[in-house]
């Protein structure tokens, strides 16, 4: 956006302030805050009307299903197979992506590449993976009979 010329008025808000006086732009910078933190609370205001305690009907069966104490829920889990295996596999991934992350620069510099490269390279890698596993999800629900093989083979893949 151009800046404007030092003779423009504002007509809309009736100021004929210069734009490059710093006080103008804080006035108006307040301004903006102001009523939007006033669209904020009467929006929070409408919620705290509107929505009633509880709803009128369980959103999901596990909604009205008796809940367990979290000592007694974590015992119950931590005596699962299928957790650990779960957090193993977790485990596993991360550290591996962890390691060859902070293991990135060290070895990219016997290529004569530099330090911050070296970074940008792991910055993209991050940023590339995030549209590749929502990818990933996407093919893992529409091929739901094959979701042990499909996680084997990308945790396979991915260390």
């Amino acid at each position: 956006i151009p800046e404007p010329t030092h003779n423009t008025t504002l007509p809309s808000i009736g100021w004929s302030e210069t734009p490059h006086n710093h006080s103008f732009y804080q006035h108006r910078l307040r301004d903006y805050l102001v009523i939007q933190g006033i669209a904020g609370c009467l929006v929070f205001l409408f919620v705290l009307i509107y929505f009633p305690s509880r709803p009128t009907y369980a959103p999901t069966a596990s909604a009205v299903t008796a809940r367990l104490s979290l000592r007694k829920g974590l015992k119950v889990l931590l005596r699962k197979g299928y957790f650990w295996l779960i957090v193993a596999a977790y485990a596993l991934t991360s550290g591996v992506f962890n390691g060859y992350s902070l293991a990135l620069e060290p070895i990219l510099s016997k290529s004569d590449i530099s330090q911050s490269t070296a970074g940008r390279i792991g910055f993209i890698g991050l940023l590339s993976s995030v549209p590749a596993n929502v990818l990933i999800g996407a093919l893992g629900s529409a091929f739901t009979r094959y979701q042990k093989f499909m996680n084997v083979v990308i945790l396979s893949i991915g260390t």
